[in-house]
């Protein structure tokens, strides 16, 4: 019986050793990627809680310019500095 040889040539193998770097490059990759992500998400968190408190400080400044102007026209002589 003849032997039957596959025509289709496969491109050589890697070894297991070169393949296993190749993993623990990309599974480092990852992480690293998870630790930057959850750094800026933590930055931006922290920025808008800022901001959030700056709103909070501007609203109660403008209640207390209204509060103070409302008092004045209802009497003149209430006014403080």
């Amino acid at each position: 019986m003849p032997s039957v040889t596959s025509s289709v040539s496969r491109p050589p193998r890697a070894p297991a050793s070169t393949a296993e770097a190749e993993r623990q490059g990309i599974v480092a990759g990852i992480a690293d990627g998870h630790l930057s992500l959850m750094t800026a998400l933590q930055l931006i968190g922290g920025f808008l809680v800022l901001m959030f408190f700056f709103l909070l400080t501007a609203i109660e400044r403008h209640q207390r310019k209204l509060a103070r102007r409302d008092a004045s026209v209802l009497d003149p002589e209430a006014e403080t500095a």
